[in-house]
């Protein structure tokens, strides 16, 4: 298993809330019901979701500076006028991979500042989905074998059960989050009475 550190597990976490917010909140904007206090719950979990969606995409780049720091600092020539590379490539030709999920994240979670994109409901379905979709894994590797064909992928986007688990681990995540922010800020209390 992999070195479970706490950047590792942030950025576990940043993940499962982008890819939940991807699923939920496309779903809670269809729902359609008469109950007044489920409407109220309904419009409470998306604009909380789209609260923390747009924090969590500012701490995912903090999160993410240091080593986009070390990666351009391996691309400057050493002391000595060694250059070094990452696992067989160069950082010219793929640095920008392992910037792609992070640098995406963040704009995309930036555009919900734009009220209209979130109040919107067929805007916010859209730009919720294209939240899940083009900062995926499985994007990634998509573009990156169209401009090297001989790129090998680490992560197995055929195995539907993985992807299925790891969806479902997300739509908990991002739930539990929402869900515990509108207690914290006290708004779940509005809804309750």
């Amino acid at each position: 298993m992999d070195n479970l550190n706490t950047t590792t597990i942030l950025q576990t976490l940043f993940t499962s809330l982008f890819m939940g917010f991807g699923i939920l909140i496309p779903l809670f904007s269809v729902i359609k019901t008469s109950n007044l206090k489920g409407i109220h719950f309904k419009e409470l979990f998306i604009l909380q979701g789209v609260q923390a969606i747009r924090l969590a995409g500012i701490l995912n780049l903090i999160l993410q500076m240091p080593l986009m720091y070390k990666l351009y600092t391996l691309q400057q020539p050493q002391d000595n006028g060694v250059q070094v590379s990452i696992q067989g490539g160069n950082l010219e030709n793929y640095g920008w991979v392992i910037f792609y999920g992070p640098v995406l994240y963040f704009v995309l979670s930036q555009l919900f500042w734009v009220k209209k994109l979130y109040m919107h409901k067929v805007l916010l379905i859209v730009f919720s989905l294209i939240v899940f979709v083009l900062p995926s894994q499985w994007m990634l590797d998509f573009f990156v074998s169209l401009k090297y064909t001989h790129y090998k992928s680490f992560h197995k986007a055929t195995e539907f059960g993985s992807f299925g688990l790891q969806a479902l681990l997300s739509i908990v995540v991002f739930f539990f989050t929402t869900f515990m922010l509108m207690q914290f800020t006290g708004k779940m209390k509005k809804v309750v009475q």
